[in-house]
């Protein structure tokens, strides 16, 4: 029987694969990720009045972010689709690598 459902969801359901890093953190988007890449570049520059400044918008930013991530996860784990079961409205399944 698991056999069945198995062939069932392999001709049904697509497949998507998505790379996950030990070290991604899921609320960190790409603004995040180009003002951390600022923050390198002034932190090797020595630049101390600019990474001061990218250091502010980068906490106020992070901050943000991780709200917006626990807000998303709340809604998603108390809304109507907690009561239908989560995931049951996905057609698609997805693969993890992980990758380190």
């Amino acid at each position: 029987m698991h056999d069945y459902v198995n062939f069932c969801m392999d001709t049904v359901v697509s497949v998507r694969i998505v790379r996950c890093f030990a070290y991604n953190k899921p609320w960190v988007t790409s603004d995040i990720e180009d003002l951390l890449n600022k923050k390198r570049r002034s932190f090797r520059a020595w630049n101390q009045e600019e990474l001061r400044c990218i250091q502010q918008e980068l906490k106020l930013r992070s901050r943000e972010a991780k709200d917006a991530h626990r807000r998303k996860v709340e809604k998603k784990t108390t809304g109507k689709q907690h009561k239908r079961g989560l995931g049951q409205h996905d057609h698609h399944r997805i693969q993890v690598e992980e990758w380190k």
